[in-house]
C-alpha cells in the first residue's frame, strides 16, 4: 500500500504530463544518484548495529552487492550533459539528506525495521524495470539523448536479479515469531520512511522548479559568503 502511495506522488504524474520544466527530470536523476550513493552508508550502519548472526550475514552480502553502484547513475547524468566532476561535486537537496539520515537512524536502532524498509526503497519507481523503462521514455520526451539512462537501467536490472526486495523474507526464514513490540516498531519506522519519500519527491519539485537555483546544487565553502 505504501509503495503504491509513493508512486502516486504528483512528481510522477507531473513528469508524465510535462507539468514541470526539464530540469526537474534532471533533478530526479541527480537525487537518484545521491540516493544510490548513500547505500554503503545505511547498509553498513545496519550491519554494524545488528545482533542477529543470520541477519548480519544477509546485510554483509547486501553491502557487497550494493556498495559501488552509484557510477551507473553518474554515467547516466554524464550522458544527459553534466560533467563527471559536476556530478561528483553535487550536493543533495535537503529532502534527500533527510531521507538518508532517517534511513540511517532506522538502520542504527531497528534492524528488523531496516529490513522491512528495503520493501520500499528497493521497489520504488526508479528501482523497478518498468519504472526504469518509463524514465528512459521520459528522458527522450524531455529532449535528452536516446538511451542516456542505459547505465541506470542496468543498475535496476542487477537489483531485480539480486532480489533485494526479498531480504525481509530471507531474514524471517529462521524465526517462528516476532515479538509484538518489535513488529510495532518496525511498522512505525516503515511508515516514517514512507513520509520521508513524500518529502524527498516534494524536495525535487521545489528545488529544481526554481529557476534561481544552481543545478547541480553546490557545496558552499567559507569564501562563498
Amino acid at each position: 500500500m505504501w509503495t503504491e502511495q509513493i508512486g502516486y506522488h504528483r512528481l510522477w504524474s507531473g513528469l508524465e504530463n510535462k507539468d514541470f520544466r526539464r530540469e526537474v527530470f534532471l533533478g530526479l536523476i541527480l537525487e537518484t544518484y545521491h540516493y544510490i550513493n548513500s547505500a554503503s552508508r545505511h547498509i553498513s550502519t545496519a550491519s554494524a548495529h545488528c545482533t542477529d548472526p543470520h541477519w548480519k550475514r544477509l546485510l554483509s552480502e547486501y553491502l557487497a552487492e550494493e556498495y559501488n553502484h552509484a557510477w551507473m547513475a553518474r554515467d547516466s547524468l554524464v550522458n544527459m550533459g553534466l560533467s563527471k566532476a559536476e556530478v561528483q561535486n553535487a550536493h543533495p537537496v535537503i529532502s534527500t539528506w533527510s531521507w538518508i539520515n532517517n534511513l540511517c537512524e532506522i538502520a542504527r536502532e531497528d534492524t528488523l525495521g531496516y529490513l522491512a524498509c528495503t520493501k520500499l526503497f528497493e521497489a520504488r519507481g526508479t528501482e523497478t524495470l518498468e519504472g526504469a523503462e518509463t524514465l528512459q521514455r521520459l528522458a527522450e520526451e524531455y529532449g535528452y539523448p536516446k538511451d542516456c539512462l542505459s547505465p541506470l537501467v542496468s543498475h535496476v536490472a542487477e537489483d531485480v536479479k539480486a532480489n533485494h526486495t526479498g531480504l525481509l523474507e530471507e531474514a524471517l526464514e529462521h524465526h517462528s515469531h516476532i515479538p509484538a513490540a518489535q513488529a510495532h516498531r518496525a511498522v512505525n519506522n516503515l511508515h516514517d520512511l514512507k513520509h520521508s519519500f513524500d518529502q524527498y519527491n516534494d524536495g525535487i519539485i521545489l528545488y529544481y522548479s526554481d529557476v534561481s537555483n544552481y543545478i547541480p546544487r553546490l557545496k558552499v565553502d567559507h569564501f562563498s559568503l
